[in-house]
Parts: structure tokens; C-alpha cells; sequence
């Protein structure tokens, strides 16, 4: 009985990755939602952006629009949103494809 409880809850609340710096990007396979949470690391205007990949694009494919993306909930224009992030504050970012067949699904940060 212990065992199933401990199996239950630990597959209940995973936790989502982490970005801590700006410059950094986190992928996932693409099962979406995919969650990252950004820890600022400064006071800086930052760009998030989501993208979701797959084995066969072509420099046109790069152009379009692949994924949504909201922050802290909103939603962000075309996947990218640019914020004054707060040193020590957690934004929360969540991805999903809109591209079929994508093989990852990825989430950025750097300054705009």
C-alpha cells in the first residue's frame, strides 16, 4: 500500500524545468504543454521565445510561426514576448506546438 501511494504521488507533480540565466534555452520532446520557468537573474529587458522543430525543416519553416507561448498565463504575440524581467523574481513560460511532426519544442531567453 505504501508503495502505491509513493508511486501515485511522486508521478503527480513533476516539476518544470529551469532557466536561471539569460542567454538560455531549454527543450523537451514535443508533448505538449511544455513548462519552463525562468528565474531572472538581473534586472534586464529580456525576449522569450518558443519554437517547436522538426527533422525535415527547411530555412522557410524557420520563418513561421511553430508554437504558442504564454507567460505568467497571457498569451505572447507569434511565440515571442519581450518583459523587464525582476532579478530574483520566477516568470513561468508555457509552450505548444502548432507545428505537426515536431520532434522538439524549445524555450529561449536572451535580450531583445
Amino acid at each position: 500500500m505504501m508503495v502505491l501511494g509513493a508511486v501515485l504521488f511522486s508521478g503527480s507533480a513533476q516539476a518544470a524545468d529551469k532557466i536561471e540565466a539569460v542567454g538560455g534555452a531549454k527543450c523537451a520532446s514535443p508533448a505538449t504543454p511544455y513548462t519552463v520557468e525562468f528565474l531572472a537573474p538581473d534586472d534586464a529587458q529580456v525576449e522569450v521565445e518558443a519554437r517547436a522543430k522538426a527533422a525535415d525543416e527547411t530555412p522557410a519553416d524557420r520563418a513561421q510561426a511553430t508554437a504558442t507561448l504564454s507567460l505568467d498565463g497571457k498569451p505572447c504575440p507569434s511565440a515571442r514576448c519581450v518583459f523587464h524581467a525582476m532579478k530574483g523574481n520566477t516568470y513561468r513560460l508555457v509552450a505548444e506546438s502548432s507545428k505537426p511532426g515536431a520532434r522538439e519544442l524549445c524555450v529561449s531567453v536572451s535580450r531583445p
